[in-house]
């Protein structure tokens, strides 16, 4: 396996659906300070993408997971994503599966278009935040059916 002592005395889970993060794992983070200019500077997520493989293992091994094994694959993703302020902390990181209901490319969905609420000013950055951490699926939902998230 690949656990090491030291990451393994991170597991706090067991293998579990991980359709949404575990808020205990993962309560998300944001950079601190992080203001709207500078979320909305192009090219700024992929600048700021700094999550080294180290990172991926423990969160995987925090999750209890193998990511070579259902309900991967997955990616480690940003539970508040780089596009909102979003950490490269691991307590932001989470192992989002694709082969879900609400998997990671419908949280995709949801994290572009909250960042252009917030760069087109119709919603301020805590509160995209907030809709990520509180139930970003319903703001799918919202979108699907041609809403605002809000």
């Amino acid at each position: 396996m690949f656990l090491s002592a030291a990451v393994a005395t991170t597991v706090v889970a067991e293998a579990h659906d991980v359709s949404m993060p575990d808020p205990r794992l993962t309560p998300g983070a944001t950079e601190p300070g992080v203001t709207k200019e500078e979320i909305c500077a192009p090219g700024r997520s992929a600048k700021a993408r700094k999550v080294t493989a180290r990172q991926k293992r423990e969160v995987y091994a925090r999750y209890g997971l193998d990511p070579r094994k259902p309900p991967c694959p997955c990616e480690v993703d940003h539970f508040i994503p780089l596009e909102l302020g979003g950490s490269n902390e691991t307590s932001n990181l989470w192992p989002e599966p694709y082969g879900v209901e609400m998997g990671a490319r419908k949280k995709d969905v949801v994290e572009t278009r909250l960042h252009r609420e917030v760069c087109g000013g119709v919603i301020s950055l805590s509160r995209a935040q907030e809709i990520i951490r509180k139930n970003w699926p319903s703001c799918h939902a919202a979108i699907k059916s041609g809403d605002d998230c809000k």
